[in-house]
């Protein structure tokens, strides 16, 4: 086991503890330090440790809970957190408490024992309810298995709702932590239980009052303030006690008001004078006070049982004497004109409302400041208020474990380690508040280390704890209480150790209902094995053994106990301790043994010298083991005494002693039977040089070990006479010890019967209340389905009128849709329709530009068919070259006229005018070659008469213009193709070549 200390001794608390292959942490409190002109969240020393790997953390009461949401969400704790619910619900109100007075304020938490590093960041309430889901939540008493037979069980402490003691419990450990621990029986919480801590193995012992006087108890200091607060109440003043919401609190308000403000009323006034709680968390935790009787003392439980409240404050709330704010405010004041008493939060005024009720009060001296908590230091909390009138008291309350009472605490536990801080284990100093001449209290009070254990048999061992400094625990292998199987037990042959009775047995270990138990195994018995080995020669020397044994005094009637008798007669032996070994030692099994012991041990096994069958070589304990298993011998080499302790009896547990014979007339192996296969003892006692004498040697020693073992049992038969003798006396004891019992068992019956007939009571009267409760709940019930019923209805109504609407917006939304689809339908089919009109006329006026196209096309081919009947060349049959001639100047003139074509299409057309091109390109006339003979199409006419010479000149004309069909004629080769055949006559040719 080790621990180390994390925090401080009596705030902040935190340890890291080493337990049962566990590693976890003790409590995470925090602190918070003023330093001008910023706040200080002061950390345990988390920076020494890795948070990452821990297991497990156990908080013991809500005060050591600051430091859980750095834990969990900013240095990587994925582990379980075990605190009892009413740790865990005021552990989350002084989160949120701390958490809405710090974020106004200029904050830096940094770690204890750190080097200035960068600081975490405040944490959020984010932070604080995801660290607060994650605890698991556990009763008083809970037993919490862990793996490797860890145990948990939180105890009640008495401190506060909630607050636990901590056992840890192995199967070889029992460690008890016991933090902020309270003796006293006149307040609320449970009462202190210690009785599982008594004879623990560790006890963790930390948060102790530091004041040693033993004069300074809790009910003197409630007193002193109970005074101070009268005498501030008489001259019409106010008292300002700075307290958190949780712990002393209820208890102080219970004490005051009886005190001070209830006698008051009834002398001097009509009516009560206030008291206010002034806190963010106050109404909360008035709530949580409403609990339940399991974490409450006898006396609060009897109050609940009778159906009373079991805290004053729920009464005092209800009469309207104590008022709950969140802020300072002016209806708060104006109710302090009188007098009264405020509790404010936190316990500090360094921050706060407390600091800002003090500001606001300070001018007046007939009002006080209280400081009660003992954690804080009055001279810096006062420091700021100096210049001010208000009074200044200091009566620190505290709750926890006196030196005095550590004491006693450690005496009744009887722990065989005590840890404790080394601040409790100093000398205290004789000067304090007392003069130089009056001896001081404290010299009468013991430091922890000077305690005497009324324990008997048993060393306390203190250890002291220093901060970031390891204390390690190393304790021997503890044995384990355990039954023998009583078969078993007949079985076994018990041999003398240096006076002790001692046997060896093989069996099985079996844990039933947290007891081990050893039975039998199914075979390799001892006896049977010791038999098998012996060779049928020796059976003469076995018979004289037996014959030897049975001469032996027989032990009388008087001395047979009840326990041999159900033993079925099995007789128990005696014999003397050798040094033979049965069995052999085999490399592969210690090689796992020392392999379990240490595993990063380096073992190597090979061939060993002189025809050796094994030897490992070990070298970081620089030893050597060889092993002859033909020749029985085992030696081990080393120059360490604690390593031949080491490897001794590893060796050794693959073997057992030679014990000789069975007794009860069974067969028995005579010590001169050498078995088939046996092992020197590995002092080297017995080697290879033995084996010729060993023989010789084992008659020696049978012969004497016959004469002692005889003596003995002689001896014995006389001390089991008298050990009967002193068994009647002692039932005669018995007898009387029983009719006394049975006078206190009748006392106690009619104690019992006290109690069952109270308890009864109380279950009558918790009955009534309970029927009346439930009467009320049924009624309230009824009135809230009836109050349910009218709004399902109304609800209903108001569905159905919503259902409506929609559906009417639906329907006018569907109409709106249908209207416009019809809008856009009919300007769909206006828009077709005036298509169509702009399609039909330009239809018709494509048709009206077609026609015209074809009427000029028609116009155009009859000018090319006119013109290419005047190019045509004239010739006669007699004159060709001539018509050559005429066909040339026809060429020439119509180059020249395409040109005239030419220019005028390059010229610009008039606005509205055709094209040039569409007037032109129907007139462009080509020379076709090819055109049909004349005589087909073409009839000739004679001219009429008239003279001769203008006939003449008629004729020649008209046979210049004649003449070119006769020459196409005979020209078959020319022809105009059908693009005249649709638009030529005879006629209208005739008619144009007129």
């Amino acid at each position: 086991m080790k621990l180390i200390q994390l925090g401080g001794a009596n705030d902040a608390l935190c340890h890291f503890l080493s337990f049962g292959g566990y590693e976890l942490l003790l409590d995470c409190g925090a602190r918070v330090l003023s330093q001008d002109p910023t706040l200080c969240v002061e950390l345990p020393a988390l920076h020494a440790i890795d948070v990452a790997s821990l297991d497990m953390i156990l908080v013991s009461n809500h005060a050591n809970l600051l430091a859980l949401p750095y834990l969990t969400e900013y240095l990587g704790f994925k582990g379980v957190v075990y605190a009892t619910e009413m740790t865990m619900e005021f552990g989350r109100v002084l989160l949120e408490e701390t958490r809405a007075l710090l974020e106004k304020e200029a904050v830096r938490v940094s770690f204890r024992g750190a080097p200035s590093s960068a600081s975490l960041p405040l944490f959020t309430a984010a932070d604080v309810t995801r660290a607060c889901e994650g605890v698991k939540c556990v009763e008083y008493r809970e037993l919490v298995r862990l793996a490797y037979g860890v145990r948990l069980t939180a105890l009640s402490s008495g401190y506060s709702l909630g607050s636990s003691l901590w056992l840890l419990e192995s199967p070889s450990d029992r460690v008890a932590y016991v933090a902020a621990a309270s003796g006293d029986l006149n307040r609320h919480p449970k009462e202190l239980d210690f009785a599982p801590l008594i004879e623990c193995d560790a006890l963790i012992l930390t948060d102790i009052k530091p004041d040693r006087d033993p004069q300074a108890t809790t009910e003197r200091t409630v007193e002193q303030l109970l005074a101070g607060v009268n005498r501030v109440l008489d001259r019409g003043g106010v008292c300002v006690i700075p307290s958190s919401p949780c712990g002393i609190l209820f208890d102080l308000m219970e004490a005051i008001y009886a005190a001070c403000l209830y006698p008051r009323s009834s002398q001097q006034q009509p009516t009560v004078l206030p008291m206010y709680c002034l806190s963010p968390m106050a109404e909360h935790v008035m709530d949580l006070t409403q609990c339940g009787a399991e974490w409450l003392c006898e006396k609060k439980i009897e109050k609940l049982y009778a159906g009373e409240p079991a805290f004053l404050h729920e009464s005092l709330l209800q009469s309207n004497v104590l008022a709950v704010a969140d802020t300072l405010s002016t209806s708060v004041l104006s109710g302090l004109q009188h007098g009264g008493v405020v509790f404010v939060g936190p316990s500090t005024l360094s921050f706060g409302i407390g600091a800002d009720l003090v500001r606001t009060l300070g001018h007046d001296a007939r009002h006080a400041v209280l400081l009660i908590d003992p954690s804080v230091d009055p001279h810096a909390q006062l420091a700021p208020f100096f210049s001010l009138e208000i009074e200044k008291l200091v009566c620190p309350i505290d709750a926890r474990l006196s030196c005095g009472d550590v004491n006693q605490f450690i005496s009744r536990c009887s722990p065989r380690s005590l840890l404790v801080p080394h601040e409790f284990l100093m000398e205290t100093n004789t000067s304090s508040v007392k003069s130089e001449t009056e001896p001081s209290p404290f010299s009468r009070v013991f430091p922890l280390h000077e305690l005497i254990v009324s324990k008997s048999k048993t060393e306390l061992t203190t250890f002291p704890m220093k901060q970031l400094e390891a204390v390690a625990i190393d304790k021997p292998s503890k044995y384990i209480d355990g039954k023998l199987d009583l078969d078993l037990a007949a079985r076994a042959t018990v041999t003398d150790v240096n006076g002790k009775a001692a046997a060896t047995i093989s069996g099985v270990i079996h844990l039933r209902e947290d007891e081990y138990v050893v039975e039998a195994a199914q075979r390799h018995m001892l006896s049977s094995t010791l038999s098998n080995s012996a060779p049928q020669q020796q059976q003469s020397t076995s018979d004289e053994a037996r014959h030897a044994g049975s001469k032996r005094k027989a032990p009388s009637a008087a001395t047979i106990s009840p326990i041999s008798s159900a033993l079925k007669s099995h007789v128990v032996e005696y014999r003397e301790r050798t040094n033979i070994l049965l069995g052999n030692v085999d490399e592969e099994k210690l090689l796992k043994q020392i392999k379990a012991h240490d595993p990063h041990l380096d073992v190597y096994i090979s061939q060993g010298p002189d025809n050796a069958d094994a030897m490992l070589s070990i070298p970081a304990l620089d030893a050597r083991i060889t092993l002859w298993k033909e020749a029985a011998k085992t030696v081990i080499e080393t120059p360490k005494e604690e390593t031949r302790s080491l490897l001794l009896p590893m060796c050794e547990a693959m073997e057992m002693r030679f014990a000789g014979s069975s007794g009860g007339g069974t067969q028995r192996n005579d010590l001169n039977v050498l078995p088939g296969k046996f092992q020197a003892g590995l002092s080297n006692k017995f080697t290879r040089r033995h084996v010729t004498n060993f023989e010789d040697t084992t008659l020696m020693a049978a012969s004497a070990a016959k004469l002692r073992a005889e003596k003995k049992m002689e001896r014995q038969a006389l001390a089991i006479e008298k050990q009967q003798e002193k068994i009647e006396r002692e039932m005669k004891k018995i007898e009387e010890i029983t009719q006394r019992l049975h006078r206190q068992q009748m006392r106690e019956a009619n104690r019992i019967r006290n109690r069952l007939q109270y308890a009864a009571m109380c279950i009558q009267t918790a009955y009534r209340h309970h029927r009346l409760s439930r009467q009320q709940r049924e009624e309230e019930l009824k009135k809230k389905l009836l109050t349910r019923r009218i709004q399902e209805r109304r609800r209903l109504e108001l569905v159905m009128k919503a259902r409506h609407d929609e559906e009417h917006e639906a329907m006018e939304r569907k109409l709106m849709e249908r209207e416009e689809k019809l809008v856009r339908l009919h300007l769909k089919t206006t828009h077709r329709r005036h298509h169509e009109q702009r399609l039909k006329r330009q239809t018709l006026e494509q048709q009206r530009e077609e026609r015209e196209r074809m009427e000029m096309m028609r116009e155009e081919r009859l000018m090319r068919l006119h013109r290419k009947f005047l190019l045509r060349p004239t010739m006669t049959l007699e004159t060709v070259p001539y018509a050559k001639n005429i066909s040339d100047q026809s060429e020439e003139e119509e180059e020249e006229r395409q040109r005239e074509r030419h220019h005028h299409l390059d010229q610009p057309r008039r606005k509205g005018s055709r094209t040039l091109q569409n007037e032109v390109q129907p007139c462009q006339i080509q020379h076709n070659p090819r055109i049909k003979e004349a005589n087909k199409t073409i009839k000739h006419k004679k001219p009429r008469g008239g003279n001769n010479s203008g006939n003449q000149e008629r004729g020649n004309n008209v046979n210049s213009i004649f003449s070119i069909p006769y020459v196409v004629e005979d020209a078959a080769e020319f022809d105009y193709g059908d693009e005249f055949e649709d638009v030529v006559d005879e006629s209208m040719l005739s008619r144009l070549i007129c």
